[in-house]
């Protein structure tokens, strides 16, 4: 398994737009001048000063290397090498904040001689620095590559788009105003993909998860803010774990069944309780749980354009209480 660890200050893979109207050069990372991601020598750690490690190619060997120009867009993808480990530093590391403006993280596993999956790690579990995102904005993981975020992210009145694969937010996601959090909306070829929230996030916006889309939630918090509550379109799926109870005042709409019927509100991996209102959105919604898990709604359920809902549990032994 290639592992690969990205620190503070930090912009990463494909291509992020550049802070104004200009559109900035791109630059690949590259250690042996030929393809990008690939070499023989390609462990240790690079940084904005390591001398020639940057290719203005995206295929290798026809570009030129050079020195990190700082301002332009960075672009990785996992190099060859099995078990090695990738540390990418385009500034100060630490506690560093990190404003991203108008980007796009994609985690591409390579799809040319790699022996598995590309993960990614942005930041060190404990760093107390800040990503604020001032743009429109969208991350997502594709070919099997994982992204895992440990620094808090500040979504700074934007809407964020999880584009797809498997994300892990580690950290806080804060932010005033519409600081939204969408599931879905497909880019870099993703429909569908689960993202895990486990901080105590307080952004203030609302929360969708579209068709395909599922959103794993492990804090109480996870869904930030109550004012804005959380939707889920038909299809999509929100998954209440790790043995949490929701914040009362977060209400969720609900549609659907989600695909597998297993539950459009439904309990993951150690089981949870949902306290809030719980909406029912059209005729067809379904509650459920994952194989032997439990889940507990405490909440109010009250009808929208369905009056009335279903029940399953994967494989027969999930298990849905409501009301209890």
């Amino acid at each position: 398994m290639k592992n690969i660890q990205f620190r503070q200050i930090l912009t990463t893979v494909l291509c992020f737009q550049a802070i104004g109207a200009a559109q900035a050069a791109n630059y690949w990372f590259d250690n042996d001048g030929v393809t990008p991601g690939f070499g023989v020598a390609d462990a240790g750690v690079y940084d904005w000063t390591t001398a020639l490690t940057w290719n203005t190619d995206a295929t290798g060997g026809a570009g030129t290397m050079t020195t990190w120009p700082g301002g332009s867009n960075q672009a990785f993808m996992t190099g060859a090498g099995a078990g090695t480990t990738y540390t990418i530093r385009l500034g100060a590391t630490g506690s560093s904040n990190i404003t991203l403006q108008n980007f796009a993280i994609n985690i591409n596993a390579a799809t040319t001689g790699a022996s598995g999956s590309g993960n990614v790690t942005i930041g060190n579990p404990g760093d107390t620095g800040i990503m604020t995102l001032n743009a429109a904005n969208s991350f997502g993981s594709q070919n099997g590559g994982i992204l895992i975020v440990n620094n808090g992210i500040n979504i700074n009145g934007v809407t964020t788009n999880f584009r797809g694969g498997s994300v892990t937010l580690n950290g806080v996601l804060s932010g005033v105003g519409a600081s939204n959090l969408n599931l879905g909306t497909s880019a870099f070829g993703l429909t569908s993909g689960t993202l895990t929230l486990k901080g105590d996030n307080s952004y203030a916006g609302n929360t969708t998860i579209a068709n395909n889309y599922v959103l794993n939630i492990q804090h109480a918090n996870a869904l930030g803010g109550t004012a804005n509550g959380t939707s889920v379109s038909s299809g999509g799926a929100l998954e209440v774990a790790g043995g949490i109870t929701t914040n009362p005042g977060e209400s969720i709409s609900v549609a659907g069944g989600s695909a597998l019927f297993f539950g459009a509100l439904r309990a993951g991996a150690g089981g949870g309780t949902w306290a809030g209102q719980v909406t029912l959105a059209d005729t067809a919604v379904r509650l459920g749980a994952l194989a032997a898990q439990t889940l507990t709604i405490t909440g109010a359920i009250v009808n929208g354009a369905g009056t009335g809902f279903n029940v399953s549990g994967q494989s027969g032994t999930g298990v849905v209480v409501v009301n209890p």
